[in-house]
């Protein structure tokens, strides 16, 4: 390559590096110039959101106390819908989920009890979630604060008119993978 080929090469890169340069700048600018306008909008609207989430909060905590409180009256005790003008309230139990204490406390039991081997994925030696949900019997005899099954009753707001579903925790249950509470 020439050496008037190499120099306008050379130019033409620190032009564009120049360029590059002003364009991140000007970015830069914008970019915190924007995060102090929306930084302003979330401070001036910060004060009544809050408000009104307190206040949904408080009506949802309400309605799930009558809901938990009456809801044999309400749904007839044959269900657990109730379907009202506003909207449909409805208990629903969430998929039940093993819950493990300290790892290491999980480990010195699995190996205490000679299942270290049987409830840990071969690879990396972590515990099997999965595998441990599927041997009930084995989950029973540990201490709770070793592992549980936890099993949430959540209840379930549905407001047709703003096609919004809102879920509040009614039941929050520990108990044995058997099924006993």
């Amino acid at each position: 390559m020439s050496e008037d080929k190499q120099d306008d090469i050379l130019r033409s890169l620190e032009d564009l590096l120049e360029t590059l340069g002003g364009i991140e700048a000007r970015h830069s600018r914008l970019t915190a110039d924007a995060d102090r306008q929306i930084a302003k909008i979330r401070a001036k609207f910060s004060g009544p959101i809050d408000e009104l989430t307190k206040q949904r909060e408080e009506i949802v905590g309400s309605i799930a106390y009558i809901y938990a409180q009456y809801r044999d009256q309400l749904t007839d005790g044959s269900g657990k819908t109730v379907t009202l003008r506003g909207g449909t309230l409805s208990a629903r139990l969430a998929p039940e989920s093993l819950v493990l204490g300290n790892d290491s406390d999980v480990e010195r039991y699995l190996r205490r009890k000679g299942a270290w081997l049987k409830f840990t994925k071969r690879v990396k030696r972590q515990i099997d979630k999965t595998a441990l949900k599927k041997d009930h019997a084995f989950v029973d005899q540990a201490p709770d604060e070793i592992m549980h099954l936890r099993q949430e009753e959540n209840l379930i707001i549905k407001l047709p008119k703003l096609q919004l579903e809102i879920k509040r925790v009614l039941n929050p249950l520990k108990k044995r993978l058997s099924g006993d509470a």
